[in-house]
Order: structure tokens, then C-alpha cells, then sequence
């Protein structure tokens, strides 16, 4: 029997009284769970990366272009998951930096080239802050990225990142607006925003970028980076989903609340377990999983977070047990 994709799942239900009338079936909403092809993934080839991500349940993949070595390798990445069932490279991720001598580097044209008609979007991270790169000059250069990949009808999502020029979802809401463009949109990164200072608000964030939202990564994290040294103000902020005092179901509800029907990636840059212990599937949901709120009113109103799944094995390993991503949040 072949291992089915991970989803999460977010299932809301209302249970009043025992007198009320019975509770109408809830909205349900499958979000497929990618991960990214580091966190020491990259150690291995390709093909033993989407079989690894896939035996342990994951949906599908988000790739590094940044490099020619690295776009090469995209059609390698595309042919190993047209092998497995149901398992896609969703995004694939370009930093253009620029050069005060020279300006920007064109080689995006190439990335977009390789990116189209795969059904695998661009994302776009901007580089650091650079003399002479102006707000103005920045908008030009994504406004061509984004015309160039709409001939090719490809999307592009800016991509946030820490000191980056582009630093968090609403600094990336600023240009969507401008840009104003049907195939651009942004995602929100958790780490990314609580690095700039937005863990209290992260619901604010989200809210405010709905209508733009293409995609969503979470990581555990502290609601406070640590700012002893570069190093640690990453490790903080980069956690296994069961590790860090950053309330993660939050992000989840709020998505729930917001109707959002994209996608959600497990950023496993830099975390310090090993690759197996990142994969698996009990150890990533683990603290999701055994999170319960404590009890606000009547009994019948409690919080809780239940993760639901059959085992099954691996055809590969059939002394390894696996089970799909599946959570259901209960109000």
C-alpha cells in the first residue's frame, strides 16, 4: 500500500449544551504540508530526497534555485516527484540580489524559463539593503519579474526574509499593492515575522495581508528571538514544530478563521536535530498534537488539538510505521 501525501487539516467544531439542537458539520479545510530541501536533505541526491520526504508523509517540496548549479538540478527535482503518488514541488525559491556597480543580475529570465508551464511557483526573496537600491528602483526590477512570468503564466510570491530589504509580510504587502498585478502575491514566514518583532500580532499581520496571501510556513520558535549572537537569533526562531513558547495554534486559527485554502511549509532551515527525528511525522506535531488551552467558561467550550491518523507502513520500510498529516482544532 502506497504512503498518501501529508495533509494538515483544520477542522472546527461547536459543541454547545446538552439541551441545543445539533451542531450543523463543520468547515473542514485539507492544507497540504510541504518542507524545504535543506535542514541536511541536501546531503542527499535529489531522487533519495523526494523518496525520503515522501516515505515520512510530506505533500511535496519547496527547492532552491539561487544557483545555476541549483536551477539545474530543478528538472531533476520534477522528475523524481513525478514518481511518487500525489507529491509536488510547489515553489521554488530565487534571491536577486543587487550590485551597487552593476545593478541587478538578469539571470532570473532563466529561472522563470525553467519555472513554466511546471505548475511549481517562483518565489522571490530581494537581498539585502544596498547603497543605491532605492524603493522605487526595487519596484521597477519585481514589476519586470512578475510581467516576464505573467507571459509565461507563472505565479511569483515575494518572500520575506530577515534583514532582508524585504523583511515581512506587510513590508512585502506594500509592493503587491503597488505592483498591482494578478500573478503576484506574498507569504508569510513565522520566523521571518517574529524576527521583525511581530509574534504579539501575528494575527494582525495575517489579517492584514489576506487578500494576498499565497503561502504560509511555520516553525517552532520563541516569542522572543535570542539576540546573544547571530546563530542564536536563528536556532530561536527555527524549531521543530514541537519546541519554542511561540503559540503556533494561533497562526492556525486565524488561518481557519480567514478561510485560507494555500498551502503550509515546515521551514527546517538550520534546526539541529537530526534529518530522521525532523521527518517524523509524531515528532513534528508533537507539541501541536498534546496542546491543550486551558479550559475559558463552560466545559462544553474548551480548546483543544487533536492530531487524527491511520498507521500504516512503508512499502520500503515495512517495519515503519507512518501516518498523514491530519488536525483537527475543536472550539
Amino acid at each position: 500500500m502506497k504512503l498518501t501525501c501529508a495533509w494538515v487539516t483544520l477542522v472546527t467544531a461547536l459543541t454547545g449544551p446538552i439541551w441545543a439542537a445539533p451542531a450543523r458539520e463543520a468547515p473542514r479545510h485539507d492544507w497540504p504540508l510541504f518542507i524545504y530541501n535543506f535542514g541536511g536533505l541536501e546531503k542527499l541526491t535529489v531522487e533519495e530526497q523526494v523518496r525520503l520526504v515522501h516515505r515520512h508523509g510530506y505533500a511535496g517540496m519547496a527547492v532552491d534555485i539561487g544557483s545555476a548549479a541549483k536551477l539545474a538540478d530543478f528538472s531533476r527535482y520534477r522528475a523524481a516527484a513525478a514518481k511518487v503518488e500525489r507529491f509536488k514541488i510547489y515553489a521554488a525559491f530565487y534571491r536577486f540580489n543587487y550590485d551597487a556597480r552593476t545593478g541587478f543580475s538578469h539571470d532570473w529570465v532563466q529561472a522563470v524559463d525553467a519555472l513554466a508551464g511546471t505548475g511549481t511557483d517562483l518565489w522571490l526573496i530581494t537581498g539585502k539593503p544596498q547603497p543605491g537600491l532605492t524603493p522605487e528602483l526595487l519596484e521597477k526590477e519585481i514589476s519586470a519579474v512578475v510581467d516576464y512570468a505573467a507571459t509565461k503564466s507563472l505565479k511569483v510570491t515575494l518572500y520575506p526574509h530577515s534583514k532582508n530589504v524585504i523583511a515581512s509580510a506587510e513590508e512585502a504587502l506594500a509592493y503587491v499593492e503597488k505592483i498591482n498585478r494578478t500573478n503576484l502575491d506574498l507569504a508569510v514566514h513565522t520566523c521571518h515575522e517574529i524576527r521583525a518583532g511581530n509574534a504579539v500580532r501575528i494575527e494582525e499581520v495575517l489579517e492584514k495581508v489576506k487578500n494576498h496571501l499565497g503561502y504560509v510556513t511555520i516553525a517552532g520558535s520563541d516569542n522572543i528571538p535570542n539576540t546573544t549572537n547571530g546563530s542564536e537569533w536563528e536556532y530561536s526562531t527555527l524549531k521543530t514544530l514541537d519546541r519554542g513558547d511561540f503559540d503556533l495554534t494561533r497562526v492556525l486559527k486565524k488561518l481557519r478563521a480567514l478561510d485560507y485554502r494555500g498551502t503550509i511549509g515546515f521551514i527546517n532551515h538550520r534546526i539541529a536535530e537530526p534529518l530522521v527525528s525532523q521527518l517524523v511525522t509524531q515528532q513534528h506535531l508533537g507539541g501541536l498534537v498534546q496542546h491543550s488551552r486551558p479550559e475559558v467558561g463552560p466545559a462544553e467550550h474548551r480548546e483543544t488539538l487533536v492530531l487524527h491518523g491511520e498507521p500504516r507502513r512503508s512499502e520500503e520500510h515495512t517495519s515503519e510505521l507512518q501516518s498523514p498529516y491530519v488536525i483537527s482544532y475543536a472550539v
